[in-house]
């Protein structure tokens, strides 16, 4: 199976931290009209749904909701008027938001960095998955080869642009065959892969091996030194040192490449906010 991690997040345009009366953007619309629009997909059960009488609800839209009640209380309201408007494609909602048409959105819109550009999102309220069968014998997996043919890919785009490239996936290893890695690595400008990192923590749900699991094979392999785990690869543009998602949110990991000498650390795939946090 491919999996994939989505993360939602309401999406808005208000701060609640605003202590003074003197209100501007959309806490200073809501106040003049005494009116709070919020967006909503109608279509996204069970965060955000029309129910037999046509209502926007769900657990995204009850979100939304309590923060409508926090805007009318900070704002000193004695009534506010709340609306509903109905967006179906997330393109819709990002604009609405971004040209002040809604106030809020409450949905399964995927925090993303681009979004991040145009509008404000809350702390993440959902992390969930999907996952794509593929008919076994297909040639189809989730997992890569290193090397492989997706290497091969990335190494003519390293050639083309005379550039090292990182990229991180899940990969098989020729002593495990019945198991999975979350691998870092790294591309030269010739296109040979120069450098493994092989995640040492991984997420909850994320089922990966880790060196821990196959950790007697492990050191036979690697030793018990700061490269068997902390690898460091010297490149005309310094050494590089690679960390995975979760591992950024520890200590030990930056310390140990730190300690084997990177001088670049470079860390893929993590969602927002905790990277700009």
């Amino acid at each position: 199976m491919i999996r994939m991690m989505l993360m939602a997040a309401c999406i808005l345009l208000l701060s609640l931290n605003v202590q003074s009366a003197d209100w501007t953007g959309t806490m200073q619309k809501v106040n003049d009209t005494k009116r709070f629009v919020i967006g909503y997909a109608p279509d996204a059960a069970p965060l955000s749904f029309e129910n037999e009488s046509g209502e926007a609800v769900g657990y995204s839209v009850e979100l939304c909701r309590r923060i409508a009640a926090a805007v009318q209380k900070e704002l000193g309201l004695d009534e506010l008027q709340i609306e509903y408007a109905p967006l179906v494609s997330p393109q819709a909602r990002m604009n609405a938001v971004a040209d002040g048409d809604i106030d809020i959105e409450c949905g399964v819109s995927t925090v993303t960095l681009s979004r991040r550009a145009k509008v404000d999102f809350t702390l993440m309220t959902l992390i969930t998955g999907a996952s794509v069968l593929a008919r076994q014998g297909s040639g189809i997996d989730s997992n890569i080869d290193l090397p492989g043919k997706e290497t091969e890919f990335l190494g003519g785009l390293a050639r083309g642009l005379n550039a090292y490239l990182i990229a991180q996936a899940k990969v098989t290893h020729p002593e495990f065959p019945e198991r999975f890695f979350n691998c870092a690595f790294v591309i030269s400008p010739e296109g040979e892969i120069v450098h493994k990192h092989y995640k040492l923590q991984v997420f909850a749900r994320e089922h990966s091996t880790v060196p821990h699991d196959v950790w007697d094979r492990w050191i036979e392999l690697y030793g018990e030194g700061l490269d068997a785990f902390f690898p460091v690869t010297d490149t005309a543009i310094g050494r590089i040192g690679c960390m995975i998602c979760m591992e950024g949110s520890f200590p030990e990991i930056a310390r140990g490449l730190a300690m084997n000498g990177a001088e670049l650390m470079y860390r893929p795939s993590y969602p927002e906010p905790y990277v700009s946090n």
